[in-house]
Formats: structure tokens, C-alpha cells, sequence
């Protein structure tokens, strides 16, 4: 695949903006206002399976390094799959962009699936805090947001399986975190585009198996948007799981150098991967 560019525009035709252009700090990305993918071939890639990240950040930043590269990495090694880490538009561009950039990076993955030789059905996403909204709104609602007109609309935009840690699934006033909540907005949401973001009400029989882990303690997105959503999701799908491990920490990433047990859900996600058949 050394014949594939490393990085891939979402809209090709976006105008170019007055922002200033994207920048990366500490192993973050900053003033994304152009979306991209960011491509990672395995290499060996026997199951035709890829998967998209969606970093989080809190919508002022995407944290590349633990939530991207790291994983895109893991993918690719572990579960020797393709990886592709979504460079979605960040303040001063807000909602419904982000949104739109996570639907079109879906379905230009299996615009591209011949291409790339992958399996079209072998699709998956992960994303962690405020990028594991943009990766559960298309697992749960990818026609919530009405279509554009250079959208792929050809492709379907829902995944076939999804692992998220520690998501924000809901912007209600009592769970919601508030910092990227403001960021998504450019301040508070009004009760429209709260009703719009509260995942858990849209989940149905179409929603695919999810994996979901979260600290209890976690500070910034609290463990019961997760609990609160896997409440909903058990209705209709018994292939989904919810690791509630001890600690009190956001922003892990694979966890590897945490003393608790978080540290060992890149090894549940995978065997839960081969249990359920999607690699």
C-alpha cells in the first residue's frame, strides 16, 4: 500500500478557510479546519478488516499521539488490521461539522474498500472521550444529520462493531462534560441539539455490538453516561460489553503503564473481536 498518500482529504472541494493552519504540540493536534484521514496499513492484513479512530481532545485539540497513532498502531499489530485516524474540524468550526466528518470518513473507507482490498462488512470504529461521541453517533445514528450534497451518501455509514473508552454519549445538563460540550457548540447547546446528542434514546436492533470501557472515577466524562447508555444497548444487543475498572483517571489510551486493571482492556477488546468473529 506504499502507493496510497499518507494522509487523505474527507471534502476535497472544502473551500479553504481563514484559520490558521493545523498544528501539532505535545503530541496534539491543533486548528484542524481541513478534515483528513491518516492512513496506517497493516501489514498483514488477513481478515480485510480496518478500523476508523476518532481521538478525543474536547474539541480544542485531537490527541494524536494516546488516542491516534497509539492506537492506529495496536491495530495494526494486534489485530492486524488497517487503521485510519480521523483529523476531524476543531474549534473555531463546531457542531454539526465534527459530524459530518466522522459520517463522510466512514463511507470513504468503503468507497475506497476495493482499493484497499477490505472487506466492506468488516468496518469498525473506536474512539475515546469526546471523539467516542463522533464514533457512537454512527454506530447508533448515522442519518440523524440531514445529507450534504458532496456527501458519499452511496455508502453505508454505520459500522459493524465499535470500541470506545470512557465516551461522551450524552450533552444533558446532569452528565455532560461541560468544557467540550461548549467547544462543540461555541457554548451551551439549546434543547433541540441536546435532544440531538443524547445517544442512548436512538439506540435500536440496527445498533452493532459495542465495547465500551471506562474508569469509575473518571474525572472529566463520568462512568455513568456509560452505564447509563449500556442500559439501552442491552435491550437490543447481548454481543456489547461494559468494563467498569476502578481509578479515577481520563485520557488513557491502551493504558499500558497504569498500575489498575484498565491496563488490560486492549486484551478484552481483542478477545472480544475473535469471540464475536469480527477479525
Amino acid at each position: 500500500m506504499t502507493d496510497i498518500a499518507k494522509s487523505i482529504p474527507l471534502w476535497p472541494n472544502l473551500q479553504p478557510s481563514n484559520d490558521s493552519p493545523e498544528y501539532s504540540q505535545d503530541g496534539c493536534y491543533f486548528a484542524t479546519s481541513q478534515p483528513y484521514l491518516e492512513t496506517f496499513f497493516a501489514p498483514y492484513n488477513p481478515s480485510h478488516g480496518a478500523v476508523i479512530i476518532f481521538p478525543g481532545g474536547g474539541m480544542r485539540a485531537l490527541a494524536w499521539a494516546n488516542e491516534g497513532k497509539d492506537i492506529a498502531l495496536w491495530a495494526n499489530q494486534t489485530l492486524q488490521i488497517d487503521a485510519f485516524v480521523v483529523h476531524y474540524r476543531l474549534s473555531p468550526h463546531h457542531y454539526p461539522e465534527p459530524q459530518y466528518d466522522a459520517r463522510q470518513a466512514i463511507r470513504l473507507v468503503r468507497h475506497n474498500a476495493e482499493r484497499w482490498q477490505l472487506n466492506p462488512q468488516a468496518i469498525g470504529v473506536m474512539g475515546f472521550s469526546i471523539g467516542g461521541h463522533l464514533g457512537l453517533q454512527l454506530a447508533i445514528a448515522p442519518d440523524l444529520y440531514p445529507p450534504l450534497a458532496n456527501e458519499l451518501v452511496q455508502y453505508d455509514a454505520r459500522p459493524n462493531w465499535g470500541i470506545f473508552g470512557y465516551p461522551v454519549s450524552t450533552m444533558n445538563a446532569d452528565l455532560a462534560h461541560q468544557p467540550s460540550t461548549e467547544q462543540m457548540f461555541n457554548g451551551l447547546p439549546d434543547k433541540e441539539q441536546q435532544h440531538a446528542c443524547d445517544l442512548a434514546q436512538w439506540v435500536s436492533e440496527k445498533t452493532p455490538p459495542l465495547f465500551i470501557f471506562h474508569e469509575q472515577g473518571d474525572p472529566a466524562v463520568t462512568a455513568e453516561q456509560s452505564i447509563r447508555l449500556m442500559q439501552h444497548i442491552q435491550r437490543v444487543n447481548t454481543l456489547s460489553e461494559l468494563y467498569l475498572f476502578s481509578g479515577h483517571k481520563h485520557s488513557l489510551g491502551l493504558a499500558t503503564h497504569e498500575p489498575g486493571n484498565v491496563r488490560i482492556w486492549p486484551t478484552l477488546a481483542k478477545r472480544w473481536l475473535n469471540f464475536t468473529q469480527f477479525i
